[in-house]
């Protein structure tokens, strides 16, 4: 909900555009089929001052828009950023269990299961994965570039004082590692114990 919320300015910025042009085609149409532009022209009123309020309107809302997309939607946005690296783990664990993935930049963890452990500390939570297995994309393409198994990884997420940035640590139990390059799928290392994404 927090994140909805945060998100409505940036939403605003894109609806509000929309809706004074559609407010102004439909003005401008309905004068047209009620014959309200010929009677306006039969009266003297030139096309000039028919035309000048949507202008007017336009102006206004490129204005509100400007300001919107400059400084209102970068002040929330990074308020959203903040609630989710805050909520990482749980958002993890929720994921995980739903759908047995989750990505996040380049890569991309596979769990049978997974669990939060408390901590006792603020801005530190410990995610339990089981059976997980993570792979890592390389930039612009869509094969991976390495590949990790393991029967248990114990995530660290240490969020930052002010919450804009967060520090994550793998711990791995029973673990290998493996190329997975298209000519040949080798195994890289015998045991990998932990990782720092």
């Amino acid at each position: 909900l927090m994140i909805i919320m945060n998100l409505m300015p940036a939403m605003l910025a894109y609806a509000i555009p929309i809706a004074a042009l559609f407010a102004a085609v439909l003005v401008y149409w309905r004068l047209s089929t009620d014959n309200e532009m010929t009677a306006c022209r039969a009266s003297g009123i030139s096309f000039v001052s028919i035309v000048v309020p949507a202008l007017a309107l336009g102006l206004l809302v490129a204005s509100i828009d400007l300001v919107f997309v400059n400084y209102v939607v970068p002040v929330f946005l990074e308020r959203t950023e903040r609630a989710i690296i805050s909520e990482l783990g749980s958002l993890m664990v929720n994921q995980i269990n739903q759908t047995q993935k989750f990505q996040f930049d380049q890569y991309i963890i596979y769990a049978d299961s997974a669990r939060q452990e408390p901590t006792g500390e603020p801005g530190k939570s410990v995610v339990v994965l089981n059976g997980m297995a993570a792979v890592t994309m390389a930039k612009g393409k869509s094969d991976p570039s390495a590949i990790v198994v393991s029967r248990e990884a114990r995530v660290t997420i240490s969020s930052s004082t002010d919450g804009s940035e967060a520090d994550i640590s793998v711990q791995l139990t029973d673990a290998a590692g493996f190329d997975p390059t298209p000519t040949t799928f080798k195994k890289v290392s015998g045991s990998v114990s932990s990782l720092s994404p």
